[in-house]
């Protein structure tokens, strides 16, 4: 909810400032940090699930033999 109401208000900032601004530019990299830091986390948490469903593989297919 937090991030809903930045990106309101970054888009009003932009709306009262204009995108040729440092502002904008501030704010484009402000959210290009977050993208780059939420597809790591997407990263590890595929990972984290690749690594737990191996796991239940190999444990379901030595009580299936």
């Amino acid at each position: 909810m937090q991030e809903l109401i930045e990106i309101v208000e970054d888009l009003k900032t932009i709306d009262t400032f204009g995108s040729d601004t440092t502002a904008f530019e501030m704010i484009l990299q402000k959210w290009e940090v977050r993208l780059q830091d939420a597809e790591a986390d997407m990263e590890r948490q595929y990972e984290m699930f690749a690594g737990v469903a191996n796991l239940l593989d190999k444990r379901y297919e030595k009580e299936t033999s």
